[in-house]
């Protein structure tokens, strides 16, 4: 049995977290550091619950962060019996596309059905891989992108608009790189438009998942879509998450209207 999204989603955030100097940002507007911590944690994956079926992954890796470089994480789970006829296996994927898709054929298989068991399975994050991994070619500079930034039109033909899944438009658009322009079209504030759209610049990935807006900055009002729309340079290498704050986050909350990306560094920072 493939792994589940949410089991999947916490090695992509183990990954980025290592890539980022070991840190997931989550103090606002506070760049990555490589400092860590004085001493290499171990955690369990899932806590109590292990590495198990049905449980929010997510939701543990964003109350467990920030992981740090050397950090040990623990898979913990069943070996196959007659009970478990559908044991459990960690895979590390090359990219995001592979994890979206939970497309296994180009994963690696770190941890088989029965290194679960016992004191389980440990990694530790070395450079956004695992030492059980190490031949693993991630990160490789890819061949068909362009030196020249980009142009990119939020949403593309749908602009930025209530309604629209641009968490599945910013996987499907990527990978984004560092001094590409991000360009949001909304229109203007009008009496068949009573609730305008605008942009916020979240400080973390909690204000991001609870749309809270509280210690967000307006990056754009109401009037600045118009035309040819508000544009943002991704000139920095960290994570950047983006929400529409009309109507107290009501349009974040259940209009979709909300992002991230982290802007690869381009072939020349290499």
């Amino acid at each position: 049995m493939g792994l589940t999204y949410t089991q999947l989603l916490i090695l992509l955030l183990s990954a980025c977290a290592s890539m980022l100097g070991g840190r997931v940002v989550t103090e606002a507007r506070k760049e990555p550091t490589c400092t860590g911590t004085p001493t290499p944690r171990t955690i369990t994956v899932g806590g109590s619950m292990h590495w198990n079926f049905g449980f929010n992954y997510t939701d543990w890796a964003f109350k467990e962060n920030p992981f740090y470089v050397y950090d040990t994480l623990v898979f913990k789970y069943d070996p196959p019996s007659e009970k478990n006829i559908h044991p459990h296996s960690v895979y590390l994927f090359p990219d995001m596309w592979s994890w979206i898709n939970c497309n296994l054929t180009q994963g690696v298989k770190i941890a088989n059905e029965t290194q679960g068991t016992g004191k389980g399975f440990s990694a530790y994050m070395l450079l956004g891989v695992t030492v059980a991994s190490k031949g693993f070619n991630y990160g490789s500079p890819q061949t068909t992108y362009s030196d020249t930034p980009n142009r990119i039109i939020v949403g593309g033909s749908a602009y930025w608009s209530f309604g629209f899944n641009y968490s599945v438009w910013a996987f499907k658009n990527g990978p984004f790189y560092v001094n590409d322009t991000l360009v949001f079209k909304y229109d203007l504030p009008s009496e068949n438009n009573t609730h305008p759209h605008n942009v916020y610049l979240l400080p973390d990935m909690r204000s991001f998942l609870t749309c809270n807006l509280s210690k967000g900055v307006k990056i754009a009002n109401e009037s600045q879509g118009a035309g040819e729309g508000f544009e943002f340079v991704l000139n920095k290498w960290r994570p950047y998450y983006f929400a529409c704050g009309a109507s107290d986050g009501y349009h974040c909350n259940v209009g979709r209207m909300k992002f991230f990306v982290l802007p690869l560094l381009r072939r020349w920072h290499y």
